[in-house]
This record gives structure tokens, C-alpha cells and sequence, in this order.
């Protein structure tokens, strides 16, 4: 789940596996929303506390090895401190990477619902399905009716603002501790939320093994029901200055018919001044992305944005565009 150096992690697989690894007996003991919570801080300080001077230590080896002279020039103060910028700066880089909060909120949302709120479920029953890729298709359901993130509905967006204040303490009480300056963080997914997905086990929000978790970190494609207005509000409940303070990637998928220039124009002045980040916009066709999977040949300029990149569709893996055949359809869907 981390590679060393840079300290990157996936939120959903730091709560699957403190799930997996609890036995039965002191996951029911568990009382509260809270407790969990407890539970997974401690288990992001240790994270932390592993990779971080690792991270440091490979770092000073590339600043004796490989100076960047040029680029400490270009950032601010470089010159004046006569450093390289990989050894000091006031901020770290590379900073740390994170994905997967999209997923981890929906499975904290579905545990507070079924377990606590409902009290219809034993906590040990779910992570018991989990570890099963949910053979009973009506509990993986269940799970998927619970309230998700991205629809402005407070109930379970507070679960993404929770997660991201858990990993901040985390990453200052370890900074604190070994004496560490401050590490920016990025939510950056691009299509590596399909090799995520490959190794991630099922999860708390109805994913299946080797499902692909969230393409960015706005809604789950299909889980946003209330329209895009509703998924940048939930974004901006985020503070990103202070939280991902190197950027988050979001990606937004319109129809055709909701897609007037106008409209595009207010959801980015509005997002942007209320303190929201970058912002993907697709406006996709369905139909004709079904059209061109079935007859390249007629869709030879058909351009689409991915995630931070642009390409023609039919040049695309068959993952890729059935992706944005479903990210598409999705979009149809809401209000």
C-alpha cells in the first residue's frame, strides 16, 4: 500500500486492512464510530512513522548524487539559500500521494449506518463478507444504498473530512517526532486507480476485489445522484489549502444537454471561487462512445479527456473506455 520514498498510501486499503487484520470478537467490541477511528489514526502514525525517514533518507542520497542546480534556481529562495531544493525547502517534495478517499468514506458512511445507526448489522459480519468478495448479493446492497460522498449530504460527506483530519494529525505528530519539516499532500489518481483496484480487496461500500476505487477524488462513478452542483459542494468541504496543499484532481463528467457554455462557465467560477482545486471537465455522449467502440473508423477525431490528460477515444485501452462509456451513462443519470 505505500511506496517507501514517497510515502504514498491508498485511504481504502489503510482501512481494509486495520478491518481485515482484527479478529471477529474485538471488532464487535468496538462501540462507537469513534473508536474506529482511533483505530485507523494509530494505524496511519505507524504508516508514517515507517516511511517518512526512509523518504528523508532517500532524499539526502539524491541530493548528494543528483544536484539539481537548474531547478533549485527556479524555486523560491533557491538561489538565496544556495541549496538544492530536494534538501532544503520549506515544504517537502516530492510530497506525499493519496488516493482512494472516495471509497474510504463510503465504506466509514456504510459502517456508521448498518452498524451503528440501523444496528442491523455486526461489524464482524461485514468485514466477514468483505473478505468473501460478498457472496450474499443482498447485504452488498444493503452496503450500496448507504449514503454516499459526493452528493452534498452531510450525513456522509463528514466521513471524507474525518478520514483527511485523522491522516493530518497523523502526519504532524510524526513530523513533530522526528523532527521533520512539513510534507505537502496531493490526491492525484489519474488511471491509477485501475491498478489500485487490482490489488485492493473488496470493500465496505460494496466494491468487489479488483474493481477499479475511484477515478479522483469526487464521487465514485455512479454513486453521485444529486447532480454536479451537489458533487463540487461536497468537494469544497474540504479545506485544500491546508489538506492537499500540493492539489487533488477531480473529474467531472457532464451530458450534452447539461453541458451549455454557461453553464460550464458558472460550475468553474463558482467552484474555483469558493476555494476548490483542479477540475476535469468531460462532456460525453453515450451513445456515441458506444458507437465508437463498436465502429473506430467513423470516430477517428474524437478527443476525450481522461484525468489529467487528453486522448482520442479509440486509442484508448478497452478499460479506459469503458470507463468513460459508464462515467458517461452515470452522468445521464443524475438530477
Amino acid at each position: 500500500s505505500a511506496t517507501p520514498h514517497r510515502a504514498s498510501f491508498n485511504d481504502l486499503a489503510m482501512l481494509n486492512t486495520m478491518l481485515l487484520e482484527a479478529d471477529p470478537a474485538e471488532l464487535d467490541a468496538i462501540d462507537g464510530m469513534q473508536a474506529i477511528e482511533n483505530r485507523l489514526e494509530a494505524a496511519y502514525t505507524d504508516h508514517f512513522r515507517n516511511v517518512l525517514p526512509v523518504r528523508a533518507q532517500r532524499k539526502r542520497q539524491i541530493t548528494e548524487l543528483m544536484p539539481c542546480p537548474l531547478t533549485t534556481a527556479l524555486m523560491q529562495g533557491g538561489i538565496d539559500r544556495a541549496r538544492d531544493y530536494m534538501a532544503d525547502m520549506p515544504y517537502q517534495t516530492p510530497c506525499i500521494y493519496t488516493r482512494g478517499l472516495s471509497n474510504a468514506a463510503n465504506s466509514l458512511s456504510a459502517i456508521n449506518t448498518l452498524v451503528f445507526e440501523e444496528q442491523s448489522h455486526k461489524l464482524s459480519d461485514l468485514v466477514a463478507g468483505m473478505r468473501e468478495n460478498w457472496p450474499d448479493e443482498a447485504l452488498c446492497a444493503h452496503l450500496t444504498d448507504t449514503p454516499k460522498w459526493g452528493n452534498d449530504n452531510d450525513q456522509a460527506d463528514q466521513w471524507a473530512l474525518r478520514l483527511v483530519g485523522l491522516r493530518r494529525r497523523a502526519v504532524k505528530r510524526v513530523e513533530q517526532k522526528l523532527e521533520l519539516p512539513h510534507h505537502v499532500v496531493c490526491h492525484v489518481v489519474r488511471s491509477l486507480h485501475h491498478m489500485d483496484g487490482k490489488w485492493i480487496t473488496a470493500s465496505l461500500d460494496g466494491r468487489r476485489a479488483g474493481e477499479p476505487v475511484g477515478d479522483s477524488i469526487g464521487a465514485v462513478c455512479g454513486t453521485a445522484t444529486t447532480g454536479p452542483t451537489a458533487m463540487l459542494n461536497s468537494v469544497l468541504k474540504l479545506n485544500a489549502a491546508r489538506d492537499f496543499d500540493a492539489g487533488y484532481n477531480l473529474n467531472l463528467t457532464l451530458p450534452p444537454a447539461q453541458a451549455a457554455p454557461s453553464v460550464i462557465k458558472a460550475l468553474a467560477e463558482g467552484f474555483f471561487g469558493a476555494g476548490g482545486q483542479e477540475l476535469q471537465i468531460n462532456v460525453l455522449d453515450p451513445a456515441q462512445l458506444r458507437d465508437a467502440r463498436e465502429h473506430p473508423e467513423r470516430h477517428r477525431d474524437l478527443v476525450v479527456r481522461v484525468a489529467g490528460l487528453c486522448a482520442r477515444f479509440i486509442e484508448l485501452s478497452d478499460a479506459e473506455q469503458i470507463e468513460l462509456i459508464e462515467r458517461a451513462e452515470a452522468a445521464c443519470h443524475t438530477r
